[in-house]
């Protein structure tokens, strides 16, 4: 997944990955793709989504929306945004 992103050479609009990784992890797979100010990220994620998020927020600015799953009532789907690395990150 890492390659193919780097690699990719267009610019996507909806990146979906699930059951991939923790958001934290997934955010620095996909960073290269999700850069982009129009595309979005939908993250399926189970009853610890908002955990995932608030971990991930220690290293990204984001635009993020929790959005109920429709087949998992403890589930969030996490849409992401305008992601940039945190400060002092490389």
């Amino acid at each position: 997944m890492e390659e193919f992103a780097q690699n990719f050479p267009g610019e996507a609009d909806v990146i979906c990955a699930r059951a991939v990784s923790p958001l934290k992890s997934l955010l620095e797979l996909t960073f290269p793709l999700l850069k982009s100010s129009h595309a979005v990220g939908l993250f399926p994620k189970g009853k610890n989504a908002e955990d995932e998020l608030r971990e991930a927020s220690n290293s990204w600015k984001m635009r993020a929306t929790l959005v109920a799953s429709r087949t998992d009532p403890a589930g969030r789907i996490i849409a992401i945004q305008d992601l940039e690395r945190g400060v002092g990150l490389p």
